[in-house]
């Protein structure tokens, strides 16, 4: 599985988009297919030219002459078959094995090397594994067929090893491992060695993710200066699994891991410059972005170098949860986007956008929650598309120069905030005639030539196309039925 190629996708019941296997020790474990298949590269004698034929020491089946020729590498492909298989005609020497391709159990069958090999076989390409029964499978061929094994993990990308079982017979090829005696990590190796000969063993090729608790992961940047999570500053090379190995980008970290629901990126105190939109895609669905809690003296800010683009993008994204940051310029501060439903969104500021926040294409069901918006040059926070089931609780949007709240084919309820508009001719909220909003509790700050709101008439039938203008609270109040306990006027904010 290369170039960019899955090895499956799988619905899911949680989310309307399906689970990618990337790797067939994902697949193996979640599915229980393929739990004895090997992810190596076969060894084919030719595939270009169409020869399938298993490279061997021990010989292979020439097409060209019809001869039995040697190579200087062999096949893993080799007596790796279903051992209840036939070994049918497989010349001799053949492990009393079938090999697994095409010409297994033929007379064109590669012949068994005759030293030992040893493959870790399960997770070898990576994956994500958990519980109480963990399938681990090896392979063997040759003398060491004979020896007794053990097989040892490690959690940190192999600094250290830990001894799972010990004295296992070669010709069981497996052992089910209760996993949760051992830490969750993302850098996760296990080997099968041989007791009788140490130097003969196999890692897995690949870290694999063990995970039966949510994982933590760090974001640091080039300064230590009143950080709260790290230890030592970001590196491009280090892991970003330990407080003492932050990745310098959050869009570095979300490359190298995909997150579970409920993992936690931390992302410590600094100023983190963007040149292109971070983006949480759905195999980050339910990740945390957790900015400094410290605002007394530190906080954790994106800003964008050329404003032509979005900062945070959740993407196909559902219940994604972004915490205390401060994202600055650009277009949008947040886009919620392709029914990235469920965002929770808390503790966050957006200085300076076109739009602070947009929640755009069918992310139904979103939260903004004690979030500032403020100097936006269009609409604080923008709902498109959205949906129903939004809302806008104990926040403040101050000072942009268009709208306060759009609404389009949107619902949403907004309580115990603060909206404030001082552009002339725009609105506190503008609507179409899709969308419905409910307010209540709420206190309203109107500049000059701003009134309260605005309904669009966008359905054919309508006639003639007469928007509603709602010229203060009061009579938006007693057209709408909204906000019948909600103020206007000056705020007295100590520096807004």
């Amino acid at each position: 599985v290369e170039g960019g190629a899955r090895v499956a996708f799988q619905s899911r019941p949680t989310s309307p988009f399906p689970i990618p296997y990337e790797s067939l020790g994902r697949w193996a474990h979640d599915t229980t297919n393929d739990l004895h298949s090997l992810s190596v590269w076969p060894e084919f004698a030719d595939a270009i030219q169409g020869d399938f034929h298993l490279r061997s020491e021990a010989g292979r089946f020439d097409t060209m002459t019809g001869n039995t020729v040697t190579d200087l590498v062999s096949s893993l492909l080799i007596d790796a078959g279903n051992p209840a298989d036939d070994v049918g005609s497989e010349p001799v020497p053949n492990g009393g094995r079938a090999n697994i391709g095409l010409y297994g159990s033929t007379l064109e069958a590669s012949g068994t090397p005759t030293g030992s090999v040893l493959h870790a076989v399960s997770l070898n390409d990576g994956g994500l594994v958990s519980g109480t029964n963990v399938f681990l499978y090896w392979s063997a061929r040759g003398p060491v067929t004979a020896h007794t094994f053990r097989v040892e993990f490690s959690a940190g990308d192999g600094s250290a090893w830990t001894v799972l079982a010990s004295n296992l017979v070669a010709g069981t090829y497996a052992y089910f491992w209760n996993s949760t005696n051992q830490p969750s990590t993302p850098l996760a190796l296990w080997r099968v060695v041989s007791e009788t000969d140490t130097n003969l063993m196999d890692v897995t090729d690949s870290r694999f993710t063990l995970r039966n608790v949510p994982l933590k992961f760090y974001v640091n940047d080039q300064s230590s200066s009143n950080d709260v999570y790290c230890t030592a500053v970001g590196l491009p090379g280090a892991t970003g699994a330990f407080p003492s190995a932050p990745k310098d980008s959050l869009q570095a970290l979300l490359d190298t891991y995909d997150m579970e629901p409920g993992d936690v990126v931390y992302i410590d105190t600094g100023d983190y410059q963007l040149f292109e939109t971070v983006y949480v895609g759905a195999q980050d669905a339910g990740v945390i972005l957790q900015g400094s809690t410290n605002r007394s003296s530190s906080v954790t800010a994106f800003y964008s170098a050329t404003d032509d683009h979005d900062l945070l993008t959740l993407d196909q994204c559902p219940n994604a949860v972004v915490r205390h940051l401060i994202l600055s310029g650009g277009i949008n501060g947040l886009l919620a986007d392709n029914n990235s439903s469920g965002v929770l969104v808390e503790w966050c500021e957006f200085r300076g956008n076109e739009i602070g926040v947009t929640i755009d294409l069918g992310c139904i069901n979103s939260t903004l929650s004690h979030c500032v918006v403020r100097n936006a040059a269009e609409s604080g926070v923008s709902y498109t598309l959205a949906g129903g089931g939004h809302r806008l609780l104990s926040s403040v949007l101050w000072s942009n120069r268009g709208n306060a709240v759009l609404t389009r084919s949107s619902s949403i309820g907004v309580t115990n905030s603060v909206l404030a508009s001082f552009e002339p001719d725009t609105f506190i909220y503008r609507q179409d005639d899709s969308s419905t909003l409910s307010a209540n509790f709420n206190a309203y700050q109107l500049g000059d030539s701003v009134r309260m709101g605005y309904k669009d008439f966008t359905i054919a039938s309508t006639l003639p196309y007469l928007p509603l203008v709602y010229e203060t609270l009061s009579r938006w109040t007693a057209e709408t039925g909204s906000d019948t306990r909600s103020l206007v006027g000056n705020r007295g904010f100590l520096d807004a």
